[in-house]
């Protein structure tokens, strides 16, 4: 049974441009996430993101309605373990806040260096790392920051074997 809603020829930016808010669509998509239906998840947030992409950059209901949209989607694909994924939409998300929009925090700068920590970009996790302790998440990223500490240690370690 498809429970997500209808949206297609403008239906989204017609709900959102009357003042209505586009939270409990993507309540919806992170509830089907939390369910485990992840296929159901991504479908509705990539028909919120292909809703907004035929509006124009200028227009502020564009960011308004893919910045958040971005966000969840990356959730789901980190929970599917989908790193790649969710790195470029954590990457699209902060891309997007740049140009001025969305109260972006610690919490995606600590997501995306999580990320870049797992897939070996290590330089960009310290980078994300130090983001997210400007945004006042200092021990959440100190926990993060031993963790590569750690894994930097280690694999110096295996290397001076291997190599000396």
């Amino acid at each position: 049974k498809n429970v997500l809603p209808k949206i297609e020829n403008g239906a989204l930016y017609d709900f959102n441009r009357r003042g209505r808010d586009i939270a409990p669509l993507i309540n919806m998509g992170n509830h089907l996430s939390s369910l485990g239906e992840y296929d159901k998840a991504l479908e509705a947030f990539d028909r919120l993101i292909e809703e907004a992409s035929v509006l124009t950059w200028k227009n502020p209901k564009r960011k308004e309605i893919e910045f958040p949209t971005r966000i969840a989607r990356a959730g789901v694909y980190k929970d599917m373990d989908l790193l790649s994924e969710a790195g470029a939409d954590f990457a699209e998300s902060i891309r997007i806040n740049a140009h001025g929009y969305g109260d972006l925090d610690g919490v995606v700068w600590m997501d995306m260096g999580e990320i870049q920590l797992q897939l070996g970009y290590h330089d960009q996790a310290w980078a994300s790392f130090a983001k997210a302790r400007e945004s006042g998440y200092q021990e959440e990223v100190d926990v993060l920051e031993d963790k590569l500490k750690d894994l930097e240690e280690s694999l110096l370690k295996r290397w001076l074997q291997e190599n000396l």
